[in-house]
């Protein structure tokens, strides 16, 4: 089965396992086997491969839809760093 052929947003996910009863997803720590979908829903086995069902969309949050990078900014917060 194509990659995309889902959802543009459908990629394999890259933390992974496989296992006789399925995929393990090593996304988190529940470590879900799964069968069809994962405990999240953002998960999918397709054809004993496991893929991102949300790949490159934002969250959203409760003030709406927000990017939140994984890289941050230490410098606005260095003068807190420090005095530690």
């Amino acid at each position: 089965m194509a990659e995309n052929s889902i959802n543009p947003c459908t990629k394999r996910a890259r933390l992974q396992r496989k296992i006789n009863d399925g995929v393990l997803c090593l996304t988190c720590e529940r470590k879900c086997i799964v069968n069809k979908y994962g405990f999240c829903k953002t998960r999918k086995n397709i054809d004993g491969v496991l893929h991102t069902l949300i790949y490159g969309e934002i969250a959203p949050d409760f003030y709406g839809i927000q990017a939140n990078p994984i890289e941050k900014n230490l410098s606005s917060i260095s003068g807190l760093v420090a005095g530690l």
